[in-house]
């Protein structure tokens, strides 16, 4: 018996090649042939992961499989330098994004993804389907880039690190051929025009076979180039949209104009009817217009966004002054900036006093005077003369490269609203295509038109729809408002947090460096006892530092034991709480006041006791211990002898006012605390504070505000600025249950914070808003930050999302009812289809314009 000839394609690339050509190899006892090394590999890779499903999915498309491995790249993945400029970090977790080259249809894009899922590590992978870009997250520890960039090439296809600077050179590219494309529609629809001024002419006045002949040519040679030249990427867009199932506009422009140029040359031919070569170029003219000038408007619209990458350094100068990467710059590094120069990581200034310009950060337009000692935030820009300062964080962790990386993460972000808009459009075409047959087939076999009016009647049905004005009712507008926000000092992380602003109902405020200025002052200090029994060297213990530190996050105050010492300081709930009550006798105290309310007569604190509590202070980047600090720095300059219980204001008014600080202390085996102070604070509204409360009940949205203050000094500023829900006494925890509780009651929940005990709140609603201000922590858990911590920034940040939220809506609204209205007057016969191409360009420019209009 003769065996069976040898296959003449590949069984994994599935390409052609010449008889005998092909390596037979036994795999599980069966024959298969491969066109090299690479694809068996392939399919063997693809047979122990169980995926030889996607032979199936791949259908009679072929693979590149061998062109790829060819092409093998020598770079070395796992380089610092190299992760340094393309790796994210993202936590505990690397993010790479790269694009996928060799990918010939949907089942590529699967087995990518499958493939990649499998590997021990990646947590995530994320692959477009229109540009073939991967956005992988994965555990360094797990596996690493050169695993991830080898696994692929193992399977076929190539990666290509996404490079932002290729991306913008391959986008100038696009531009310009789109530009090059434009001009020669625009020279061929010129020429065709004329073309058919001399038919039209002739129709009326008397024309030869052998003139209209050339005529029709001559339309013919230019309508030929502006279809297939001009008009290429239409049918490229469309064929890649059909391999995926999906009719967009392109299909609908391709079809419309493929089917009068098809006509016209049947027509012209067979000397039988009109020739509309003209509505080609017309056609393909104001829909390439259209498109450019989307194109210009999403430029215009990302400038502000690209600014602040584009203005990144990419170079920091040592103190010697030698030039290295910023990727390469360490903590403790000292870097040398010249005047105009950027500080590129944040750090401490080593220099006497600088002149900064803070606007990339701050937005703020003046000039900001730093003594040596102070910090400097990266992106400030150094004035006047040189500056020497020493980094405190590496360049990707800096304020300038987090801002960047923000604005670039929202620029791929969508709001939900999208969704329900491309659902809609990915219909659509589908549904236009369907009444565009039914009306041809009414026209021409029911109401017995002529062929080429039924014909000309559903191509101006196909043409005046427009689904792309439903396709960018959604985006473009959304850059708008990222842009305006952005301009506005507000930066908002992901697109969806627009809507979502708009939407909330409810929105909770902290109360601290919020709606106060954060700029607390001791108005009155009570003593009860010294610390004399506590000594200063103490608090100079390392270990005893490491744990303070982690009693400061567990709540709102501290509470630390070394030695059969124990101190303990906060709040008065805080004091409660860890079962110490306010047991102090009253006529054993003795009243400070502070300088800030005094002109005289200044009762000072014990100089032993002033550096413990500093001590103490430092380790708290709370405002109270800022301004506790403040007040006994201040304490021991103006220090005087006088009289003692003699204040000048009403005590008993401040005290119910103020927000309260104690400090107690025991010693050895002690059975109680000894209280030693009690620190009265007060904080002044923001000035704008009123007005921002004012807007949102303006805007139906609810105010709420959640302290960790006492109950008096809450409910004096909730009275104050017209608030009638606030809760005192809060805790971090108890913030994020009233956040909840306030989801699950099904309202739409804004929380705006600055500080570390809010970062749980903040993270919990629906948008966390934190002030620039704010802790590091607080920041990292929002959706939206401003920048220069003004509410009068808030403010517009609420009307800018209020505003891109109504340009959504209104887009939607004038593209569904566009398309109600001139989908039937095209199926009626009203309209031909040069003027069903303007109308439908027109729609899409409307669109745009309004996107533009904030």
């Amino acid at each position: 018996m003769q065996s069976a000839s040898p296959p003449s394609c590949c069984n994994h690339c599935k390409q052609e090649y010449p008889p005998n050509t092909l390596q037979l190899t036994l795999i599980d006892d069966k024959e298969y042939y491969f066109c090299c090394n690479g694809c068996k590999l392939a399919f063997s890779l693809l047979k122990e992961n169980n995926l030889e499903s996607f032979y199936h999915k791949l259908g009679n498309n072929s693979l590149q499989t061998k062109t790829i491995h060819e092409q093998q790249s020598n770079i070395d993945y796992n380089a610092p330098s190299f992760q340094a400029q393309y790796i994210k970090q993202k936590g505990e977790y690397h993010e790479v994004c790269f694009i996928i080259e060799g990918v010939v249809c949907a089942a590529c894009i699967w087995l990518n993804e499958k493939i990649l899922q499998k590997i021990q590590g990646v947590r995530e992978v994320a692959i477009n389907y229109t540009n073939y870009k991967a956005k992988i997250l994965f555990n360094p520890n797990q596996t690493n880039l050169q695993e991830i960039m080898d696994t692929i090439q193992k399977i076929g296809y190539k990666a290509i690190i996404y490079d932002p600077a290729k991306q913008n050179k391959f986008l100038a590219t696009v531009d310009s051929n789109m530009y090059a494309k434009l001009i020669v529609a625009i020279f061929c629809t010129m020429n065709i025009m004329w073309v058919n001024v001399g038919q039209y002419s002739g129709h009326f006045l008397g024309i030869d076979n052998i003139s209209s002949n050339i005529m029709n040519l001559a339309s013919f040679i230019l309508a030929t180039p502006t279809l297939f030249y001009c008009a290429s990427h239409f049918y490229t867009q469309a064929y890649k949209g059909l391999r995926n199932r999906i009719i967009g506009m392109e299909m609908l422009v391709i079809t419309g104009t493929t089917l009068v140029y098809c006509y016209s040359i049947f027509a012209w031919l067979h000397q039988s009817g009109h020739t509309y070569f003209e509505s080609v170029c017309m056609i393909i003219l104001f829909v390439l217009s259209a498109k450019f000038l989307e194109s210009l408007s999403r430029k215009k619209a990302r400038d502000n966004l690209d600014k602040l990458s584009n203005i990144l350094p990419l170079e920091a100068r040592l103190e010697n002054g030698k030039t290295i990467p910023v990727h390469n710059v360490k903590k403790q590094d000292k870097l040398l900036v010249l005047p105009g120069e950027m500080i590129c990581c944040d750090g401490i200034l080593i220099s006497e006093h600088a002149l900064c310009d803070c606007k990339n950060i701050t937005g703020e337009s003046e000039e900001v005077y730093k003594q040596k000692g102070e910090s400097l935030i990266a992106g400030s820009i150094a004035l006047h003369k040189p500056l020497l300062y020493e980094a405190q964080k590496e360049f990707a962790d800096s304020s300038i490269s987090k801002l960047a990386k923000l604005l670039e993460q929202s620029e791929f972000s969508t709001p939900p609203i999208a969704t329900t808009a491309f659902k809609i459009a990915g219909h659509f075409s589908k549904i236009v295509l369907s009444i565009a047959f039914l009306g041809f087939i009414y026209h021409f076999f029911i109401a017995k038109s002529a062929f080429e009016e039924a014909l000309l009647i559903a191509v101006s049905v196909i043409v005046i729809a427009c689904p792309c004005a439903l396709a960018l009712a959604t985006p473009i507008a959304s850059i708008v408002g990222l842009n305006v926000g952005f301009k506005n000092h507000s930066i908002f992380t992901q697109a969806k947090f627009l809507e979502s602003l708009a939407r909330a109902d409810t929105v909770v405020f902290d109360k601290t460096g919020t709606l106060t200025q954060g700029n607390m002052k001791v108005q009155l200090v009570e003593q009860f006892s010294t610390l004399d029994s506590l000594p200063v060297s103490f608090f100079q213990d390392s270990s005893w530092q490491d744990l303070l530190a982690l009693r400061l996050i567990a709540g709102r105050g501290f509470h630390a034991k070394i030695d059969n010492i124990e101190i303990i300081a906060g709040s008065e709930q805080f004091f409660e709480e860890h079962g110490i009550k306010h047991q102090a006798n009253t006529q054993d105290r003795r009243l400070i006041q502070s300088f800030n309310a005094m002109q005289s007569n200044f009762v000072g604190i014990d100089s032993h006791d002033s550096k413990i509590i500093c001590k103490l202070m430092q380790q708290n980047p709370h405002p109270i211990s800022e301004a506790i600090t403040k007040f006994l720095q201040q304490d021991s300059i103006n220090k005087k002898k006088s009289p003692r219980d003699t204040p000048t204001y009403n005590e008993e008014y401040l005290k119910a006012s103020s927000t309260r600080f104690y400090l107690a202390y025991k010693c050895k085996e002690s059975a109680q605390y000894q209280l030693a102070y009690i620190f009265y604070l007060q904080d002044s509204l923001k000035t704008e504070a009123k007005q921002l409360i004012a807007t949102l009940n303006s805007l139906n949205k609810k105010s709420m505000i959640l302290s960790g203050d006492r109950e008096s000094v809450v409910s004096y500023i909730a009275t104050s600025l017209g608030i009638e829900s606030h809760h005192a006494n809060q805790t971090p925890e108890q913030k994020a249950q009233v956040i909840q509780k306030l989801i699950q009651e099904g309202k739409q929940v804004v929380m705006i914070g600055d500080g570390l005990n809010d970062s749980l709140a903040l993270k919990r609603a629906h948008v966390g808003i934190a002030m620039g201000n704010g802790s590091e922590i607080a920041i990292a858990n929002s959706d939206i930050i401003i920048l220069d911590s003004k509410l009068h920034t808030l403010i517009k940040a609420f009307r800018i999302a209020q505003t891109t939220l109504l340009r959504i809506k209104q887009n939607l609204a004038i593209s569904l009812a566009y398309n109600v209205l001139a989908i039937p007057f095209a199926l009626c016969g009203f309209v031909i289809p040069l003027f069903a191409a303007i109308f439908m360009s027109f729609s899409s420019i409307t669109v745009v314009l309004n996107s533009l209009r904030q």
